[in-house]
């Protein structure tokens, strides 16, 4: 059954919200941490699990939303297709912070390890 394309669109948005703020936490949470701690790992592997559902239920609704609305009723809608573009403009924006908040707690983690390596030779 097709969905009009201004509550697919709507639906799309509402989603894309609920990704953002996910993402937004998620980047929140690697900030208060130093490095990577257990408990911070456990948080971090039920996140991915979340983010991945959003993601893959977002990602199919666009691709439905496209495949049976003509450009004709797209076009009618371009004020939530604007909002749609902005959201995802943000999700990329807060997805590039996250990486290089993690690359960081990466290279940090190197550097101890190589650290305590070196420590342990003495």
């Amino acid at each position: 059954m097709t969905k009009s394309a201004h509550n697919a669109l709507i639906e799309i948005n509402i989603l894309s919200r609920q990704l953002l703020s996910r993402i937004v936490e998620v980047q929140q949470t690697l900030q208060s941490s130093s490095t990577i701690a257990p408990e911070v790992d456990e948080y971090q592997h039920n996140a991915d699990v979340d983010l991945g559902k959003l993601i893959s239920n977002r990602q199919d609704l666009i691709t439905l939303l496209f495949e049976e609305n003509s450009k004709i009723a797209l076009g009618a809608e371009l004020k939530l297709i604007n909002e749609m573009v902005s959201i995802d403009s943000q999700l990329t924006t807060q997805s590039q912070l996250c990486k290089t908040t993690l690359t960081q707690q990466v290279i940090k983690l190197k550097k101890s390890s190589k650290i305590n390596h070196s420590y342990k030779k003495y």
